[in-house]
């Protein structure tokens, strides 16, 4: 709609808009980490936009380093294997990648709304660093 009609609507543009990472900063990550006295230790979650898990992710490892942040992600997701390629490795990644492309060639595409990206959101690669506040990825079924 905002394209048709940009005079009409207003696009929050919450893929790329970094205050959507910020906002969470702010906010959900110093209300998880003040309720839990500071002894949270992990912080798991999927990811849509990436804001979420960025923002409470950077405010949490601000606070104590060795906070482990998990993105957990349906198996047929492409994410797991874009932040591969920062982990592991191009190789790993590519290999990921291929294996989810064949998962959903065979039985079809994911049913979750914002999972399955085949590209990372701007939020997702602030600094030129894939998922930086994220440890490692899971593939959940």
């Amino acid at each position: 709609l905002h394209a048709a009609n940009p005079e009409l609507y207003y696009s929050v543009d919450q893929y790329n808009n970094l205050d959507n990472k910020d906002a969470h900063c702010d906010s959900t990550g110093k209300e998880i980490y003040e309720q839990t006295n500071g002894a949270v230790s992990h912080f798991v979650m999927s990811s849509s936009t990436g804001g979420t898990i960025q923002g409470v992710g950077k405010y949490l490892k601000d606070k104590n380093s060795n906070v482990t942040v998990v993105l957990s992600d349906p198996e047929k997701s492409r994410l797991h294997g874009l932040l591969l390629n920062r982990i592991e490795g191009e190789t790993q990644s590519k290999q990921m990648l291929a294996d989810v492309a064949d998962k959903i060639k065979a039985t079809g595409g994911i049913k979750v709304e914002g999972a399955g990206k085949e590209a990372l959101t701007g939020i997702m690669s602030t600094n030129n660093i894939t998922l930086e506040h994220v440890d490692y990825s899971i593939s959940i079924n």
